[in-house]
C-alpha cells in the first residue's frame, strides 16, 4: 500500500499541474479543448484509485474518504444513467429534472470531489513520509496506514 500511496499521490500531482497547464493554454493560446481530455484523465484515475483504496484490506478508510468514496460513486453511477436514460425516448418531467440535476452536480461538484481526492492522497502521502522520517512501526504509529 506503500508504494500505491506514493505512485497515487505523484500521479495525481502531474494530472492536476498538467490540466491547470493546459487550461490555460486552452483559454489563452490554442482554444481547443485539451484540458477537457485531462479532466476526464482525472476523473478515471480517481475511479480507479478510489475503488483500490475503497476495496484495500490494508488502507483503512477515514471518514473524509469514505464520504468522499460514496458521493463519487453515487455521481458516477448517476452520470452512468444518465447516459442509459438519453438513449431512451422519454420526455417527462421527472427525466428531465434528473438531467438537469447531474449536469448541475457535474459542473459544480465534479471540481470538490477532485480538489477533496486531492487533499486525501497528500495527507496519507504526509502520514507515509512521517512514519518513514520518524522511523517508527506504520501500524502502531498512525492507524490510517497499515503496511
Amino acid at each position: 500500500m506503500k508504494n500505491f500511496i506514493k505512485t497515487d499521490y505523484n500521479l495525481q500531482s502531474i494530472l492536476f499541474s498538467l490540466f491547470f497547464i493546459f487550461l490555460v493554454l486552452d483559454i489563452w493560446v490554442f482554444g481547443s479543448f485539451i484540458s477537457a481530455v485531462i479532466y476526464f484523465l482525472i476523473a478515471l484515475n480517481h475511479i480507479i484509485s478510489s475503488n483500490k483504496r475503497f476495496f484495500s484490506k490494508q488502507y483503512i478508510k477515514t471518514i473524509w474518504f469514505t464520504v468522499y468514496y460514496w458521493i463519487s460513486m453515487i455521481f458516477m453511477l448517476s452520470l452512468l444513467s444518465l447516459f442509459l436514460l438519453s438513449a431512451l425516448p422519454l420526455k417527462n418531467d421527472y427525466s428531465i429534472n434528473f438531467r438537469y440535476g447531474i449536469l448541475c452536480f457535474g459542473l459544480f461538484g465534479t471540481p470538490v470531489l477532485a480538489i477533496s481526492y486531492y487533499i486525501i492522497c497528500y495527507i496519507d502521502y504526509q502520514k507515509l513520509n512521517l512514519i518513514q522520517t520518524t522511523n517508527e512501526n506504520p501500524e502502531k504509529s498512525h492507524p490510517d496506514l497499515r503496511q
